[in-house]
């Protein structure tokens, strides 16, 4: 009995030992120098990385989307005459502050024009260069990705078989080039789309049936800081919006006790902006928007007024929902309605205390949500980009 049961009892061991070596050999598991067991390719193909680094041996080539990145290229050039640079256009604004960001994060990213050179207003310009220069880059790496605002950019699309569209306005999109997009569509030319505000995000979403992410205005962090010591007590900030902007101005003093304020007109480059809206109080929107159903997708003022730590005053034109909150950090009146702007006014210069408050959370506001660096997530997913590479 005793010789017998020893007897299985080694073949009953010996058993074992055979499923727990095939069982290795399942796993593809290996022993290394130093006798650490390790499983999965992926550990193995680092290990022996690991061991020819230190031997000075080059180490096992990667998958080319894990080490490279190809070339980004951003603008909304037609032809020689809507070239691609234009003063004060905020369309080109966004484009040049995503360039910069995505070379933030070390993405190779450049804006074309159709010679070059770009209108000297933006307080940092992304570097730049001709559609002579980028139809020759993008030869030669086909895997580039291009992005425009405008679907009209011929001259920088020809040729281009695919595109990231990003739509800031409905207002021209939806009422002149819905046919182009339509058919971008159709074609499969239009690899991911972006929308600058909700409204423009729940348009194209309804047209299109698909996912579009949403990409707000740019407000670079790095410049658009507040200025205490140049603040003015009881300075009101606004932009000439056209020959309505009169009138506007006469309904706010109409309604608002005028004995104490200024209203100062901003306007020049960027930096001549940045310098004034440092000094005001408040900002007043008479922007009307650019279209009577679509509004406007999101003018950058009111955001970078809210940077500044100046107290933003605007009609509801649409783009403005998703900074100003109102009574939070800002007023918003129904459009067109600048009596209902003068008496938010009013409240204001009454209450300093509630003018601290609405300061505050405007500044916490755009430092937690509306900095380019908090859009960043949403350019990742924009622009379909591997946070590895």
């Amino acid at each position: 009995m005793i010789r017998a049961s020893r007897k299985y009892w080694w073949r009953t061991w010996r058993g074992l030992h055979l499923l727990r070596l095939a069982w290795n050999v399942f796993q593809r598991g290996f022993r290394d120098d130093a006798g650490w067991f390790l499983r999965g390719s992926t550990s193995r193909s680092k290990h022996l990385a690991n061991q020819q680094a230190a031997k000075g041996d080059s180490p096992l080539p990667q998958r080319a989307l894990a080490t490279q990145r190809y070339p980004i290229f951003l603008s909304y050039c037609r032809d020689e005459i809507e070239r691609g640079s234009s003063k004060f256009c905020g369309g080109e604004k966004g484009l040049n502050n995503l360039c910069l960001l995505l070379r933030r994060h070390n993405y190779d990213a450049y804006m074309v024009t159709w010679d070059g050179s770009r209108e000297p207003w933006l307080l940092e310009t992304a570097p730049t260069i001709s559609l002579q220069d980028f139809q020759r880059r993008f030869a030669s790496n086909p895997s580039s990705q291009c992005v425009t605002s405008w679907i009209d950019a011929t001259a920088f699309l020809l040729g281009v078989d695919s595109f990231y569209y990003w739509d800031m306005e409905s207002a021209y999109s939806d009422r002149y080039q819905l046919p182009e997009i339509a058919q971008a569509v159709r074609n499969g030319h239009i690899t991911n789309f972006a929308a600058f505000s909700r409204t423009i995000q729940g348009c194209l979403m309804a047209r299109f049936d698909r996912s579009v992410e949403l990409l707000p205005s740019l407000v670079d962090e790095c410049h658009w800081k507040p200025d205490i010591s140049k603040r003015i007590a009881g300075r009101v900030g606004y932009f000439d919006e056209g020959s309505h902007s009169d009138a506007a101005l006469q309904e706010v003093r109409r309604v608002c006790d005028v004995s104490h304020v200024t209203f100062f007109q901003l306007q020049g480059s960027e930096l001549d902006v940045l310098a004034s809206m440092q000094t005001c109080e408040f900002f007043l929107t008479l922007n009307p928007g650019k279209d009577k159903l679509w509004g406007e997708g999101g003018p950058y003022t009111p955001h970078e007024a809210l940077a500044c730590g100046t107290i933003p005053l605007a009609t509801d034109i649409l783009g403005l929902r998703e900074s100003i909150i109102d009574g939070f950090n800002g007023y918003i009146v129904p459009r067109g309605r600048f009596d209902l702007l003068g008496c938010k006014l009013a409240v204001l210069l009454k209450n300093s205390t509630l003018c601290e408050v609405l300061r505050e959370n405007g500044r916490r506001h755009f430092d937690s949500a509306l900095t380019m660096e908090a859009r960043w997530p949403a350019v990742v997913s924009f622009l379909r980009l591997e946070e590895s590479r």
